[in-house]
């Protein structure tokens, strides 16, 4: 297969009260998937609270208090292949 530059459409979000997971496909058939934590706060300033489970969920809880963020993953898996990782500086690597 030749190689191309993928067209990521979106097709699944899911949303936590302070994580997120985002699945988008290319029309090759190449599968992306963005999992992450929420930005609490920005140069700052606590951003609005629509999603925190501050009385239930532990993790809401120290990240309100200013607990650092998990890295945000980005992996990408080919048509045929296995979840590969990218790392920021756009490397693949075999999770």
């Amino acid at each position: 297969m030749a190689e191309h530059e993928h067209q990521w459409k979106g097709r699944l979000f899911a949303d936590g009260c302070h994580h997120f997971s985002n699945t988008s496909e290319c029309e090759c058939g190449a599968l992306m998937n963005v999992t992450g934590e929420r930005i609490f706060w920005l140069r700052g300033k606590m951003q609005p609270g629509i999603y925190m489970a501050l009385e239930g969920c532990e993790r809401c809880h120290a990240l309100e208090m200013g607990a650092r963020r998990k890295p945000t993953r980005v992996s990408i898996r080919e048509p045929g292949g296995p979840w590969q990782r990218v790392l920021r500086d756009g490397r693949v690597v075999e999770p």
